[in-house]
């Protein structure tokens, strides 16, 4: 995916760490609030592909708002790099499927124990574009690790099959004008993958989740008409275990991030929704 080509300008204020992970070096970005506390949660945010380079989170702290929203919450936001500008989320086609995306998170998760003495029980996870499709695969076979996750412009690989059915909360901000991940799921632009429709992976974690009864649904205020979008929330939150499923359709919106730059012109990647802060509404909705 080129959705990540479009990203110019300076990074957010954020460390570049190096780890091993089974003899090759990997990376991640971090995000330190001044005022950050003992054993404290943590945001995972994860980029898109459509590069080769290995330092892609750089930007993901200024593009998403999670720096500014790790410094007013305190929390730690952490921006992780892929091996070579794509992770291995589970589909086909990415030419990232011999890499141990797994290993690297699982020894991410120690690493930042290990520095920062994090909450285990206080990480959560948001991606855009192939990172919401790795957000999915992280909650689907590492349920244990993540107290949630949000997929931003995507929804979820066909053949991704859970280790675990273990609830987790998870939810989705998807366009329904996305050009490159369809909204309607089939095949991903680039021949990248076939993925499931957006509703048809909701339904399959609503049931997953053991949600009761109908969801809260909200009309956003259509704040901003010249985005040519608007969006609807809808949250189950009677489900096992505490857990929750989150739904924001982006009617008109394309491959993008809610309230985030137009990286790349709208005849590429469509319309940026600017009713709502995609970065607020997750945070909210993982409760950080």
């Amino acid at each position: 995916m080129w959705w990540l080509v479009g990203l110019l300008g300076c990074a957010s204020q954020v460390q570049l760490v190096e780890l091993e992970v089974n003899g090759i070096t990997r990376s991640y970005y971090e995000h330190v609030p001044d005022t950050l506390p003992a054993e404290p949660a943590t945001m995972l945010v994860l980029h898109g592909g459509g590069t080769t380079s290995s330092r892609m989170g750089r930007r993901m702290g200024q593009f998403t708002g999670f720096s500014e929203r790790a410094d007013a919450g305190n929390y730690l936001a952490v921006f992780p790099n892929s091996q070579r500008g794509n992770w291995n989320d589970g589909r086909t086609g990415q030419g990232a499927e011999h890499i141990d995306d797994l290993a690297y998170f699982d020894a991410l998760l120690d690493d930042l124990s290990r520095r920062h003495g994090i909450d285990r029980s206080r990480v959560g996870l948001a991606g855009i574009s192939n990172g919401g499709f790795m957000t999915v695969r992280l909650l689907c076979e590492r349920t244990e690790d993540y107290a949630g996750g949000v997929s931003v412009a995507a929804t979820q690989p066909s053949a991704l099959r859970c280790k675990s059915g273990e609830p987790v909360t998870i939810g989705w901000m998807v366009g329904t004008d996305d050009k490159a991940v369809p909204y309607e799921g089939g095949q991903v632009l680039g021949n990248r993958g076939r993925i499931k429709a957006a509703e048809q992976a909701r339904d399959q974690w609503v049931a997953r989740n053991g949600c009761t009864g109908e969801p809260r649904v909200r009309a956003v205020p259509d704040r901003d008409p010249s985005d040519h979008s608007t969006a609807e929330f809808q949250v189950w939150s009677d489900c096992a275990g505490g857990t929750k499923v989150g739904f924001v359709r982006l009617d008109g919106a394309g491959h993008t991030w809610p309230g985030g730059s137009q990286y790349l012109p709208r005849f590429l990647v469509g319309e940026v929704n600017r009713d709502l802060d995609g970065a607020r509404w997750i945070e909210g909705f993982l409760e950080f």
